[in-house]
């Protein structure tokens, strides 16, 4: 009996790892999509000119942005 019981725990806990590692591949784009709309917003708040979501990407790892007038 003891060896069913070990064998039952077993299962459980694959079933368990199995339905974690899917539950989270499911749910990384739409972490990524609110933490990049997160982060637009404040860029947004800081006045910052954004023209699509791929240049707010990249903008929010600049540390320093050359321009030119001419």
């Amino acid at each position: 009996p003891k060896d069913t019981f070990y064998r039952r725990l077993i299962r459980i806990f694959k079933l368990c790892v199995v339905i974690l590692v899917f539950s989270i591949s499911n749910i990384l784009p739409i972490i990524t999509n609110i933490s990049s709309i997160f982060s637009t917003s404040r860029m947004i708040d800081d006045k910052i000119l954004i023209r699509n979501k791929q240049a707010c990407e990249s903008m929010g790892e600049a540390t320093y942005i050359c321009t030119d007038i001419t």
